[in-house]
């Protein structure tokens, strides 16, 4: 274990020839030591690094990963082709461990591909590691840019770079109606991979069609287990995000151990985070808070030193909502201003209102009405923009009320809470319409009809913590009403 910073730089055809005449030679040994090496346009070289970055990579260590491949890319590769890939294997290992420059050499990497196919491979792939980190934007632009390059796709590609783009394109406002229109122009019919059933099916988010339209669009591309050879696509994030609201829990919450399980060995923790974000937010719907809790805090330590705001509110939303259904009031507060969200979060995001309305639902565990109100209406601003209806997704009704009904403006409060309950028939789900009940009960003079129809509908719903819920509300209307034993 010599120190190799005392040793003078060497050209790296000699080294490798040395090294090349030892049996015990491995290619993350040589790339040790190439690393101390001038750039001197040696394809050998750039292989050796290639590969030794690929081993670092399967060991779970995409930082020395990262290390070999930037100096291939300086040496640089001889080939055109191999500096395209060299430059995209550079971009993934970066993102893999959050680094903020990884954008520029995915764009990189696709600029210097000759040809359409491994040029719309490599957008793809990049796509798929901005995307993660939260680069959306970014993701849609690599992903537009190959769909409009001359020559003909092959079908599955062109699948997959539509799918992806859409999917980054609808988490923004400033690219949402450009993806709209894109996928009112080019309607997809069957085809081999039906990722197109997914951005189909994410339109049930604005129009609020009932669950089971929704899951009969998903359903085939889960059945075939579509979505296993996409671990790393935002699609199958879409997928799993309305798997979560329609309360196909079981079902989501295999999707995201499935990558957690892909991303743990290999030291990809952006996937890793991602996986453990979405897990909490399918925990806490499951009532599963212990458990929710610690995934939610590992997404939010990986992502809050790096990832951009708008793809860090989704772990600091989950968090939240764990510490405040455990009670830790303090601990909510404190996520929520380590990572600078305790006054407007980004306009425009996905998340945001979603982070809004779990800021409601702390103000009002804090017996904060107005603010919690103030949180809800902002909320209701931010879910128009980006046209939300979806009443799981777009909860603010059901915050507002609850304000209202604290602050005493009870009329306000019923109409919102029966607007809300409107939506959640439309849904259709269990759960959504157990908890729309509760929050109607919360408005009504005689509460208990309602709370018990809620109990009744939750009562084998998988989304356990509505259930209990509505069985606190109940027990809560019962004691008032003096019916202590039932209470």
């Amino acid at each position: 274990h010599r120190d190799l910073h005392s040793f003078p730089t060497r050209r790296s055809s000699d080294l490798l020839a040395s090294s090349a005449a030892s049996d015990r030679a491995d290619p993350e040994r040589i790339g040790l030591h190439l690393l101390r090496t001038e750039p001197a346009r040696e394809a050998a070289t750039v292989e050796t690094l290639r590969e030794a970055a690929r081993r670092a990579s399967a060991r779970g260590a995409p930082q020395s990963a990262a290390a070999y491949l930037r100096r291939a890319v300086a040496e640089p590769p001889p080939a055109a082709a191999d500096e395209a890939d060299a430059r995209l294997e550079l971009g993934l290992a970066l993102a893999a461990y959050l680094q903020p420059d990884v954008y520029d050499f995915l764009h990189e990497a696709a600029a210097a591909a000759a040809a359409p196919v491994p040029r719309g491979t490599i957008a793809l792939n990049g796509a798929r590691a901005l995307g993660l980190i939260g680069h959306f934007s970014e993701a849609y632009a690599l992903c537009r840019e190959a769909l409009g390059q001359a020559g003909e796709l092959p079908a599955e590609l062109r699948d997959r770079l539509e799918a992806e783009m859409l999917v980054n394109g609808m988490v923004h406002t400033s690219t949402l109606g450009e993806s709209l229109r894109y996928q009112s122009e080019h309607p997809r019919g069957p085809s081999a991979l039906e990722l197109w059933r997914v951005t189909a099916a994410a339109q049930s988010l604005a129009e609020n069609r009932s669950a089971a339209q929704t899951q009969a669009l998903l359903r085939p591309v889960l059945d075939q287990d579509v979505l296993a050879a996409e671990p790393g696509s935002l699609v199958t994030t879409l997928a799993t995000i309305l798997l979560i609201v329609d309360d196909e829990l079981e079902t989501a919450l295999a999707q995201c151990d499935a990558l957690i399980d892909v991303a743990r060995p290999r030291g990809w923790l952006i996937a890793l985070a991602h996986g453990c974000m979405f897990k909490a937010m399918a925990l806490v719907r499951a009532g599963e808070i212990r458990d929710a809790e610690p995934e939610a805090r590992l997404a939010f330590d990986y992502k809050l030193p790096v990832a951009p705001a708008p793809a860090m509110l989704w772990c600091l939303t989950f968090l939240v909502d764990a510490l405040v259904e455990s009670d830790d009031l303090t601990g909510a507060d404190a996520a929520l201003t380590a990572a600078g969200q305790q006054a407007t979060p980004p306009a425009g995001a996905l998340p945001t209102p979603v982070l809004l309305q779990s800021r409601a639902r702390l103000r009002l565990a804090q017996h904060r009405p107005g603010p919690a109100l103030a949180d809800a209406r902002a909320a209701a601003v931010a879910a128009g923009e980006l046209g939300l209806r979806h009443p799981v997704f777009a909860t603010w009704r059901a915050e507002a009320a609850e304000a209202l009904v604290a602050l005493g403006e009870i009329p306000e409060a019923r109409r919102l809470a029966r607007e809300h309950l409107e939506l959640c028939e439309q849904l259709g789900t269990p759960g959504a319409r157990g908890s729309a009940l509760r929050v109607l009960a919360r408005t009504e003079p005689e509460p208990i009809p309602l709370l018990e129809r809620a109990v009744e509908l939750l009562a084998d719903s998988p989304a356990r913590l509505e259930h209990t819920r509505a069985l606190v509300g109940l027990g809560a209307a019962l004691r008032r009403a003096n019916r202590r034993a039932d209470a």
